[in-house]
């Protein structure tokens, strides 16, 4: 699970460590990043790994002042890899006072980084954004929540999933319908898909080539093999 948050002002934004049923949960923080220049732009990415039961965090904003609107929203993605969940964060990207959002630098993924999100966020409300496009992919928006409480603001997000490996996003510009200009901070970030081992490998032998004695004798993960090591092979290649 992932918890995009942002607020428009310059205060630290966390997670309570109870979530909104009074169970203790625990996201993890990728990434807090600010504006250059503004001090009235700032965005929070936070993770977690789904429990069943959980229930929606709590987001706390310390350092703030009164107006300084806040704003979050949570979203899940299947086959995600748990032990290694992110691939590449892009250049984190400000731009002055406008309607739009951007360009917010692109990024080019590793072989299994095939999920890209797009994050924005205006130091101002609108009435919608459009959806991303381009590079040959399917842009799909996660949300675009704005309020009005405080002294206005807004965020957005829309994702991508190549079928390939490696792709190259290009820069991207968030169109802002409604509101009034203001500034406006984004950052990519791509998210790595678990690998699924399909067809024959060649297993990885303690000596190569295998000498008979060691025809059984597999090489584990770890050695001696730790138990979450048991099945876990190496292969000469991933």
């Amino acid at each position: 699970m992932l918890c995009f948050a942002s607020a428009r002002g310059n205060g630290i934004l966390s997670v309570d460590p109870l979530d909104q049923a009074g169970m203790p949960t625990q996201w993890l923080t990728k990434w807090q990043l600010s504006h250059a220049s503004s001090g009235i732009n700032k965005i929070a990415l936070f993770y977690r790994f789904y429990v069943d039961g959980d229930a929606g965090p709590i987001i706390k904003y310390a350092g703030g002042a009164s107006g300084h609107t806040v704003i979050a929203q949570v979203c899940a993605f299947r086959s995600v890899n748990q032990s290694s969940p992110f691939d590449v964060q892009g250049a984190t990207s400000s731009n002055a006072s406008q309607a739009n959002i951007g360009p917010i630098s692109g990024i080019t993924t590793g072989a299994n980084g095939k999920c890209v999100i797009v994050f924005g966020h205006r130091a101002d409300d609108w009435s919608l954004v459009d959806t991303l496009s381009g590079d040959g992919l399917m842009w799909n928006e996660l949300g675009e929540p704005k309020s009005t409480l405080g002294n206005d603001a807004g965020e957005v997000w829309d994702y991508t999933i190549s079928a390939l490996g490696s792709v190259t996003i290009t820069a991207k510009t968030f169109t802002v319908i409604g509101g009034v200009a203001n500034y406006g901070m984004g950052v990519m970030q791509s998210l790595n898909e678990v690998v699924v081992l399909t067809g024959w490998r060649k297993l990885q032998y303690l000596t190569e080539p295998p000498t008979s004695g060691q025809f059984n004798k597999l090489k584990f993960a770890s050695e001696p093999p730790v138990p979450s090591s048991w099945n876990k092979l190496l292969y000469d290649g991933e």
